[in-house]
């Protein structure tokens, strides 16, 4: 372990200070510890906000570490954060306390490096890197002013540069356990040829922290059952790991905060009495762990791009909503053609299997489209010399929420070709994580899938239907490798069920179909079932084939113009496409309502904020479209107070009651908005006492600006309006 100082504070002069907008910092230069020490002397000045003391540094981030400050504060307590910048100046790591509580005397504060986490930036996450400058915030919770003092900043390199024992139960000439280091080694370890079970031990010859473990099986030699253990001490042995169903080439061990002298793998069962071969094995720091979105991304680094979601590989992927307005919230499918039947759930991921070779998202040519131009019915084209698919996806099926997709196979070659089709359930969302609040965005629990004809459960909910005839449904624990592992090989696991008590679990549908050169197939699925949906087969024509789902597009598409096409647009020739986007987002106004509230997106932001609400019913009533903003508003003025206050933003949760001023205006607008559009006197009578509530508060608060202080030439600019919002102070 070894201790580097970052900064002294014998010169604050290197320190710049920032506010936003209203709050005041100062930085100068006091006695320390030992020498000087930086100042903060902060006033918010009533205000809310945040104030930044920062630092261009170039900073070297160690595998292992943690940052060390000694501050004292005479200060109320607010929200602290300490930030790393990279050379960009669009890559942050920080640590947040979100109530943190000055100490009055000298005090070490340490921050280990798994409460510092990515932020927000391109880079999409991952450890922090190339760092070129540091922050220290304090953003207002409690606000006032105060004091604090800063020295003797540093970082601690905690990275472990041992190099551990190894021990084997048994081993074979020149394939010795320790071989297993090097992961750059063709040659590792290899035990006795006998059915028996064998063990490995790694020492590393003291404690050390750590987030998982990779394991490098020989092709033919892996294990068919094996356990992971931990311990301090070589007597008492902790589980960490545990599969029965076989693993992949290689093993990823999810092993987050993890800390132990002794590793030890306990190989339970070979390959056909062949016994066991390992390539290498690679312990992974703590950022490999740091979340379970993080692990899966580590994990996605090292498999070939199009088994995992794109956004795992750092890369944006595009997506857009399918739905009707439903309580439980829109459909998603991306840009690739991955599927997400309702909220925070599973994915429908295509995979193409032909002539020994899996085709993914990854190696096709993609474009896509809206049906007749502007419906909101996507459509994704998968394009290679020798196959095409065309993802159709829809509202429509069972339940509110339902949605219909389908998977339109063509040979595109100039021979009879025999393909497989899988669609797999994967335990990943179309949100990327760093889109995540509450349980939106990347990996997603699924504990349990089951198949029952042509139904299947995930977490024992049904959640698909197969419209098309299956040839058969296999499941996977991610342990052994999930569902990839099989379908690489154009196989699925010779099981309809299975438990994964990780919790991230995978499945596949299997269709064959032999097609003539340019012969196509269809696939259809139902998704976003109903509750209390039975679970019995059925071989009827209105369940098995493709007519029934014609017969929702059909549906849907005279659901849409008929919604869509209500209004005559006059624009010059060429400029069509503008009508087109106008109808667009005036569909996806409605798919991303959660009945009646009118939020502005379907996943981070399916919340109903006012000011959006009626912006965009507003909108809506000027496409012909009135219902949604007078059903908005009677279900937001339901959360208003009895003194009139409107609440910032509502979901069925309850409200939230944020100092934002506009509330009240907006309120009041969306009311007159509709009834000069509608002449709709029972509706304005109805809600008339609630405008007049809104009103008498807003009154109160100009009343705030029209006292003798506001006359003053300094404030002279602020007499009469409303005081500042909440939301126009810096974020």
């Amino acid at each position: 372990m070894r201790q580097i100082s970052i900064d002294h504070f014998e010169d604050v002069g290197k320190w710049t200070a920032f506010s936003s907008g209203g709050p005041e910092l100062l930085i100068s230069k006091d006695q320390g510890i030992n020498g000087k020490a930086m100042r903060l002397d902060f006033d918010f000045k009533g205000f809310g906000g945040f104030l930044v003391a920062g630092r261009k540094l170039q900073v070297d981030i160690p595998e292992a570490y943690e940052i060390r400050l000694k501050m004292k504060g005479s200060a109320p307590p607010n929200i602290f954060e300490f930030k790393l910048i990279d050379s960009s100046n669009r890559n942050v790591w920080r640590y947040r306390s979100e109530d943190f509580v000055f100490p009055t005397l000298w005090q070490e504060v340490t921050i280990s490096e798994r409460d510092i986490s990515f932020a927000w930036g391109p880079l999409g996450g991952g450890a922090p890197c190339d760092i070129a400058a540091i922050e220290i915030v304090i953003a207002a919770r409690s606000g006032g002013r105060g004091t604090v003092w800063v020295d003797e900043l540093s970082i601690v390199d905690r990275t472990y540069r041992g190099k551990p024992s190894l021990e084997a139960s048994s081993a074979l000439p020149d394939h010795g356990p320790q071989l297993i280091l090097d992961p750059m080694n063709e040659v590792g370890w290899r035990s006795h040829a006998e059915d028996t079970s064998q063990w490995i031990i790694m020492d590393f010859q003291e404690e050390r922290e750590y987030g998982g473990v990779v394991i490098h099986w020989e092709k033919g030699l892996e294990a068919r059952a094996f356990d992971v253990a931990i311990s301090s001490d070589s007597k008492t042995w902790k589980k960490v790991f545990h599969t029965s169903m076989g693993t992949d080439e290689k093993t990823y061990i999810y092993l987050p905060d993890t800390r132990s002298r002794f590793i030890l793998l306990d190989l339970k069962e070979c390959q056909a009495g062949r016994g066991f071969g390992i390539k290498s094995m690679e312990v992974k720091a703590c950022d490999f762990s740091r979340s379970i979105n993080g692990f899966f991304q580590n994990v996605a680094s090292d498999q070939r791009p199009g088994l995992y979601p794109k956004y795992f590989l750092g890369r944006q992927s595009y997506w857009t909503v399918i739905g009707r307005g439903s309580r439980q919230g829109p459909s998603l499918i991306n840009e690739e053609g991955l599927l997400e039947p309702g909220g925070a759930a599973f994915s429908v991921v295509p995979f193409i299997f032909l002539k020994e070779q899996l085709i993914t998202w990854a190696d096709v040519s993609l474009d896509q489209e809206l049906e007749d131009g502007f419906l909101p019915i996507p459509i994704i084209n998968w394009k290679t010399k020798a196959i095409g698919l065309v993802i159709k996806a829809y509202a429509g099926g069972e339940g509110e929420s339902g949605v219909t997709a389908s998977y339109f196979v063509t040979n595109l070659s100039s021979e009879k070709i025999s393909v497989v089709l899988f669609l797999a359930i994967l335990p990943f969302q179309v949100t990327p994580h760093w889109q995540k609040w509450r349980s939106f965005g990347g990996a997603t629990k699924i504990r349990e899938i089951t198949c029952d004809g042509h139904i299947v459960l995930v977490n024992r909910k049904a959640a698909l239907k197969s419209l098309t005839p299956h040839n058969g449904f296999g499941t996977a624990t991610f342990g052994e490798g999930g569902i990839a592992r099989y379908i690489k090989s154009g196989l699925i696991p010779d099981r309809s069920h299975v438990i994964d008590e990780f919790g991230y679990a995978s499945g596949a549908l299997r269709f064959e179909l032999d097609l003539e050169p340019g012969g196509s197939h269809e696939v259809c699925l139902a998704a976003g079932l109903p509750a209390g949906i039975p679970v019995e087969s059925q071989g009827s024509e209105e369940v098995w084939g493709s007519h029934a789902s014609q017969k929702l597009h059909e549906k849907e598409l005279s659901l849409w113009h008929e919604t869509l096409d209500r209004q005559t647009f006059l624009l010059p020739a060429g400029e069509e496409v503008l009508i087109s986007a106008v109808k667009t987002c005036a569909a996806h106004i409605l798919i991303n309502r959660r009945g009646p509230a009118l939020c502005p997106g379907p996943r981070r932001y399916s919340r109903a904020w006012i000011r959006d609400g009626v912006v965009m019913g507003t909108a809506l009533i000027r496409m012909g479209l009135p219902g949604p903003l007078k059903d908005f508003l009677s279900w937001y003025g339901s959360f208003q107070a009895q003194d009139g206050q409107i609440p910032d933003c509502a979901d069925d949760e309850g409200s939230e009651w944020l100092p934002e001023y506009d509330a009240y205006g907006q309120f009041i607008h969306g009311i007159a908005e509709y009834f000069r559009f509608t002449r709709d006197d029972q509706f304005l009578k109805s809600i008339w006492p609630k405008a007049q509530k809104a009103l008498h508060y807003m009154e109160g608060l100009r009343a705030m600006r029209t006292k003798s202080e506001f006359t003053a030439p300094d404030k002279r600019a602020f007499y009469g309006i409303l005081p500042e919002s909440m939301s126009h102070e810096g974020y």
